[in-house]
């Protein structure tokens, strides 16, 4: 495995860039893990990586960098890195396309809800049953991208204990991905949530915890994701009853319908985060195909 060789022209005082300042202090803030994946918390991850984004960006601008990385540019390390990015822009399509349908798969109960409300004879156990597939299908696209991108986490240089520039920059740049990686995994919980580890029962692919009570879920709400809420809802709604029971409880329908009007909103707002987060990855990418092709 390739090391960097110590040379002279790689030293110098690192910490004295506020920029590399600035990117150690958002790495900071993003390492500590989202107890809870409420789109509130992954949305703050997901802005705190697009300032984080463009600090690395402006990092690897610096003359200073780009003489640093340059001469690197034939080693496997290099090609690696580079192919580390294609594998979290893979992520983040994965990521976007399972919000995508989730925002699809909501919308449809909503208005499977609201015939049902005004007295139509739909039955949303078929939208609720393709609500939470869709959201298994989705978790195993994403992890599957995850899991490419930490196959290649050992195959970057051993780092030789100095305190060098260049190892300064590439200890970031991998820092950087792996918090990246940490935010795309708290997606991928919103999304698969707590009801898509069990089985198909008849209405609803449901947890252990949805079947708490309602005044459970009410002491502990701010505990939940909107995901999961919304599942609890969905099981309150079906649990033990046949479509006709349903039509007469406008009741629950409307605070399920209030709950997919909540979560359709969050998911709309990662979704945007998301696509953010994605320009930016491209631009450090094409950034530093920029200096290794000087």
């Amino acid at each position: 495995m390739a090391k960097f060789s110590n040379t002279r022209s790689n030293s110098m005082p690192t910490r004295a860039h506020p920029l590399i300042l600035e990117i150690e202090e958002e790495l900071s803030k993003l390492k500590s893990p989202i107890s809870s994946p409420t789109s509130s918390a992954i949305l703050a991850g997901l802005n705190g990586l697009k300032g984080m984004y463009d600090h690395v960006d402006g990092l690897l601008r610096l003359p200073h960098t780009q003489k640093a990385l340059l001469p690197h540019r034939k080693d496997k390390w290099v090609e690696e890195m580079l192919d580390g990015f294609i594998r979290l822009l893979d992520a983040s399509n994965a990521a976007r396309d399972a919000l995508l349908s989730m925002k699809e798969r909501v919308r449809d109960l909503e208005s499977a809800l609201r015939r049902r409300r005004a007295g139509g004879e739909s039955c949303i156990e078929s939208k609720i049953g393709a609500f939470v597939l869709s959201r298994k299908k989705a978790k195993k696209a994403i992890n599957k991208c995850l899991v490419a991108i930490k196959q290649i986490r050992s195959s970057y240089p051993v780092q030789d204990g100095e305190n060098n520039f260049l190892n300064v920059v590439v200890r970031l740049l991998s820092e950087v991905r792996d918090v990246t990686i940490s935010i795309f995994h708290s997606i991928m919980l919103f999304v698969e949530s707590a009801s898509s580890k069990t089985k198909t029962s008849k209405w609803l692919l449901v947890s252990k915890a949805m079947r708490k009570s309602a005044v459970a879920c009410e002491e502990d709400q701010e505990m939940k994701s909107e995901v999961e809420v919304v599942d609890l809802s969905l099981y309150n709604l079906c649990n033990h009853k046949s479509c006709k029971d349903i039509i007469g409880d406008d009741e629950r329908l409307l605070v399920a319908q209030k709950q997919l009007e909540a979560l359709d909103m969050s998911v709309e707002g990662l979704d945007s985060g998301l696509e953010s987060v994605f320009r930016h990855l491209i631009q450090t990418r094409v950034t530093l195909l920029n200096i290794f092709s000087l």
